[in-house]
C-alpha cells in the first residue's frame, strides 16, 4: 500500500502503539519496513525501544495476546481494511471481541467482580458447527427467496456476487457515495456479460443494499471507537454480546441484571449504556416489562443493527 494511504496512528500508550505499528507493517504495508519509515519515522526510529517494554507480565494481558495474535495470523483477512479492523475491535474492547471463528481462549483484564464461564473446547467447536450451519441455512434460505422474487433469469454467478461484495467493502473505505457506486455496478456488469436483468440484481439487490448495510454499521462502529471511553467499550462490548445471543429484528427480553452482567459493568452504570444504544439506533426498546411474582422485570428490545458484515 503507498504510503499517502497508510493511517494515522491512534495510540499514544507505547505499547499499544508497537502493537498498531507491527499491524499495519504485517497487514497494509506487506512488511515493507522502507515505507514504514518514511510514513513513521518517529515511531521507527523507536520501536526497538517500544518493543523492550514488553515484559513477561504483559504476556498475561490483553496486549500481549494481541501481539501473539498478529504473529500468528489470527487477525488476517482477505481484505485489509477488515483485518485492521479486527485488530481495533480487539485493542478497543481490552481483548473481549475476537475474529469469527477464533476458538482460542483470550486472556483478558479483570473488569467487573461477574465471573463468566468459560466454554471447554469441545463446547467451542460444536458451536462453531451450530454456527456454520445456520450460516448455509440463512444462504440457502436468501438464494430461494430472491429466486422466488426475482426469477431464475435474475441470479448472478457466486463469483461475481462475492466480488461485488469485496468491491463495495473496500470502496466504502475511501468514502465513496452511493451515485458512483451504482455507476461502478453497471461497469462490473457489462465486463462480466451480465444480462439486463442480472444487471438489475447487482447493482439494486447486492452492491446498494450491501452500501446501504455496511455504512449504517461502520458509522456506529467508527463512531464508538473514535472515542474509546470506559462507557463506549462497555457499549461496544454488550452489542457484540447481544448480535452473538440474539438476530437482527427479533424481540427478546433483557433483565436489568442480564444486561449489566452481558455488559460486565455496574448496575448503575447500565442504564446510561442501555440509553444510548436505543438513541443510536442499535437498539429499539419494544415494550417496558413487568414484574412477575416469581420473575424479574425485563425490558422487551430488538436488534435494529448488528455487527456482522
Amino acid at each position: 500500500m503507498p504510503k499517502n494511504q497508510l493511517p494515522e496512528l491512534r495510540y499514544s500508550d507505547p505499547k499499544l502503539r508497537f502493537i498498531e505499528y507491527q499491524a499495519i507493517l504485517r497487514i497494509l504495508a506487506n512488511g515493507n519496513k522502507s515505507v514504514m519509515a518514511r510514513q513513521y519515522p518517529a515511531v521507527h526510529s523507536k520501536i526497538l525501544e517500544f518493543e523492550k517494554k514488553f515484559d513477561k507480565s504483559d504476556l498475561d494481558t490483553f496486549k500481549g495476546q494481541a501481539l501473539d495474535m498478529l504473529h500468528r495470523g489470527v487477525f488476517d483477512n482477505k481484505l485489509a481494511g477488515q483485518a485492521m479492523m479486527n485488530v481495533y475491535r480487539f485493542m478497543e474492547s481490552e481483548g473481549r471481541v475476537v475474529p469469527d471463528g477464533y476458538d482460542d481462549e483470550v486472556i483478558e483484564q479483570d473488569r467487573s467482580s461477574v465471573n463468566i464461564p468459560l466454554l471447554t473446547k469441545a463446547q467451542r467447536n460444536i458451536n462453531a458447527e451450530i454456527k456454520k450451519v445456520k450460516r448455509d441455512q440463512r444462504s440457502i434460505a436468501r438464494e430461494n427467496h430472491q429466486r422466488k422474487r426475482l426469477g431464475n433469469e435474475a441470479l448472478v454467478p457466486k463469483n461475481v456476487y462475492e466480488e461485488a461484495r469485496s468491491i463495495v467493502f473496500e470502496y466504502l473505505k475511501i468514502g465513496g457515495n452511493r451515485e458512483e457506486l451504482a455507476q461502478i455496478a453497471q461497469e462490473l456488469a457489462v465486463e462480466r456479460g451480465l444480462t439486463e436483468l442480472q444487471t438489475n440484481t447487482l447493482s439494486q439487490h447486492i452492491m446498494l443494499a450491501y452500501f446501504d448495510k455496511l455504512n449504517i454499521h461502520n458509522r456506529l462502529e467508527f463512531e464508538l471507537l473514535a472515542n474509546p471511553s470506559q462507557e463506549n467499550k462497555s457499549i461496544f462490548y454488550l452489542w457484540h454480546q447481544l448480535c452473538r445471543k440474539y438476530e437482527k429484528g427479533i424481540e427478546f427480553p433483557l433483565s436489568f441484571d442480564q444486561g449489566a452482567k452481558m455488559a460486565s459493568c455496574s448496575k448503575s452504570t447500565y442504564p446510561n449504556y442501555i440509553e444510548k444504544m436505543c438513541n443510536l439506533k442499535i437498539l429499539k426498546k419494544v415494550a417496558k416489562g413487568k414484574r412477575g411474582a416469581n420473575s424479574k422485570m425485563a425490558d422487551v428490545y430488538r436488534l435494529l443493527v448488528t455487527v456482522k458484515s
